[in-house]
């Protein structure tokens, strides 16, 4: 069974429902050769200091090339830097394995680069880490050019326009930890981050549809975007005073969805490497799109949490009866994602903030579960549907009563 990994589809999500739609080119891995990194990628890349980091970049000392042999299709399980030339480039990074057709390939900056199969491997050094916060910096500053600045925080890098400064990196540094304190709420504790999470703010419009054009098909109203692939946000600013503030306001929510998927992806929350629902990692990253959600007081009401937009949309999809029946569908598949993208969002938020708000702990176990299932084979619609109703334990006749009545009393 081959697991299939697009340019969106597999490891990139969208905000705006209408806004993107998937490129025809796509490539295959087999899951097993991927997966092998999933929840276990959190534990094997260990905290580096600079100088083993630097070290582990570096060629060991021989006088002789080593070679990693590969037989046949399937995982690599060793923990090593190799070096890759394809097409007159040079690629390193640890190899995660390969199937019938592609080869794939974890990068120092949390990148993955699939490339054509491989029959050996020249060993670049042992062990295996991502460029350190210095590292990566001075590379992307490098990539970007004078026009652009890096600025870090704990977890984040951000690339941004010299002539737009602000206090970027602290800003995703929040939500980072807004998104900690709510699962820590419920005595989750995440797992730190084993590369710097990188957010490319860009200048305008224009560069940031040619940034992603080989990835999406972009509308007017898309202004922000998380790839599982190069594991990155890109988004971006105006310097057209007419339309600065305007932007700023449109997309300070997508930001925060965005930001939310990539914290999730880098935590241990989702995983990168599995056939994460879709409902299950939007659902959760439109949560936190309420500011009131993000402070996570539970002692006020519940209409402080709720997300406004999502509301009012699922409210006259109830009453119009085009969310009836549809709850199974949204658990079973993603189709629906692309016949009826504003049902599936709506929706998504909607189950979602009920099952946080009635049933937390255990909609937050289960997030976490679903979002790292089946690592060595396809997360089939059936084993999808058992999990949630084991989990939940509810009919899904029952389970729409019950979230249309909690929908429709909310304000």
């Amino acid at each position: 069974m081959l697991f299939v990994v697009t340019a969106l589809a597999g490891f990139a999500c969208r905000t705006c429902p209408k806004a993107l739609t998937t490129n025809k080119m796509r490539f295959s891995i087999h899951f097993g050769l991927i997966a092998i990194v999933g929840l276990s990628f959190f534990l094997t890349i260990t905290n580096q200091t600079a100088s083993v980091a630097l070290a582990q970049q570096q060629p060991a000392t021989q006088k002789k090339k080593r070679w990693l042999k590969i037989k046949g299709a399937g995982p690599i399980p060793l923990i090593v830097t190799v070096r890759v030339e394809n097409e007159g480039k040079v690629y390193y990074g640890r190899p995660l394995g390969q199937d019938s057709e592609k080869f794939a390939l974890l990068r120092w900056d949390g990148r993955i680069t699939v490339l054509p199969l491989q029959k050996r491997l020249e060993r670049f050094s042992p062990g295996f880490a991502p460029y350190t916060m210095d590292e990566l910096a001075k590379r992307l500053q490098k990539q970007y050019g004078s026009n652009y600045r890096t600025q870090s925080s704990k977890h984040f890098m951000v690339v941004y326009p010299r002539t737009n400064q602000k206090k970027w990196a602290d800003k995703y540094e929040a939500v980072y930890r807004q998104f900690k304190a709510y699962l820590a709420s419920e005595k989750i504790d995440i797992a730190e981050p084993k590369f710097p999470m990188i957010v490319v703010v860009l200048g305008s419009r224009n560069e940031f549809n040619r940034s992603l054009a080989g990835e999406v098909i972009f509308k007017k109203d898309v202004f922000g975007y998380y790839s599982r692939i190069n594991n990155r946000v890109t988004t971006f600013v105006s310097s057209d005073p007419r339309l600065a503030k305007r932007i700023e306001r449109l997309s300070a929510v997508t930001v925060v969805h965005e930001a939310i998927h990539q914290v999730a992806f880098n935590t241990g929350v989702h995983n990168r490497l599995c056939t994460v629902p879709r409902w299950t990692s939007e659902g959760f990253a439109m949560l936190f799109e309420s500011q009131g959600f993000r402070k996570n007081e539970p002692n006020k009401p519940v209409s402080a949490r709720v997300n406004q937009r999502r509301l009012a949309t699922l409210k006259k999809m109830f009453q119009s009866g085009r969310a009836t029946g549809t709850l199974e569908t949204l658990i079973r598949n993603d189709r629906i994602f692309v016949t009826d993208p504003d049902l599936a969002y709506s929706l998504s938020w909607g189950l979602a903030f009920y099952l946080a708000e009635k049933q937390k702990s255990k909609y937050l176990s289960f997030v976490i579960q679903d979002a790292n299932t089946n690592e060595f084979a396809t997360y089939s619609p059936d084993e999808r549907v058992t999990f949630f109703m084991k989990t939940f334990e509810t009919d899904f006749d029952t389970l729409e009563r019950r979230l249309k009545k909690f929908i429709l009393s909310l304000r």
